[in-house]
């Protein structure tokens, strides 16, 4: 591991100076022997040596770790050469995209009485249309959708209507609530 510079507060004798006395402490059931009233000795009463002999100087410190390191190092090269659309159904495949789309049909049902049809591509659509606005921010979704040349973003206007999107942003759901009722 790479030492590194740190500022450490020395005592004259340019050593770390991180300890304190280690003041042997009466267990609880005795009177511990502090000052007049038993009241607590200062901080500074307590230290090995002077505070004024103590100053702050650049030293290199070395943090290395005695334990085993129990995580391998992180090894990338198997997705640097994937397309993003890629990465993307590493994380939501086939079948997680199309349990969403069923869950969230089954919530609207639940919810407003409604039939709505929901797909695993419009789900897909949806996740894109979030992830694109996370990095190209509108104070409102609805912006997305709007004619104005500062705020309109084509490729999302091309790929799903406002309407589908509020509809999902509203329905979307990942699990049954009945589920979560029996639980309790």
């Amino acid at each position: 591991m790479q030492a590194s510079a740190a500022e450490v507060l020395t005592n004259g004798n340019k050593e770390p100076s991180e300890e304190f006395l280690d003041i042997d402490e009466p267990p609880d059931d005795e009177p511990k022997p502090d000052g007049p009233n038993n009241e607590p000795e200062p901080a500074g009463s307590r230290c090995k040596t002077d505070r004024k002999d103590w100053k702050w100087e650049k030293k290199t410190r070395s943090f290395k770790s005695r334990g085993k390191v129990s995580f391998p190092r992180a090894d990338y090269t198997q997705f640097e050469k994937m397309a993003p659309a890629d990465l993307f159904s590493l994380f939501f495949d086939e079948e997680i995209l199309a349990l969403i789309a069923t869950k969230s049909c089954e919530y609207a049902m639940a919810k407003s009485g409604t039939l709505v049809t929901i797909s695993a591509d419009d789900i897909r659509v949806f996740l894109a249309i979030l992830i694109l606005s996370g990095y190209n921010k509108v104070p409102d979704y609805t912006l997305y959708w709007s004619n104005s040349e500062d705020t309109e973003n084509g490729l999302i206007k091309a790929a799903m209507s406002r309407e589908k999107f509020m509809l999902i942003k509203h329905c979307l759901h990942m699990g049954d609530n009945k589920d979560l009722e029996d639980d309790r």
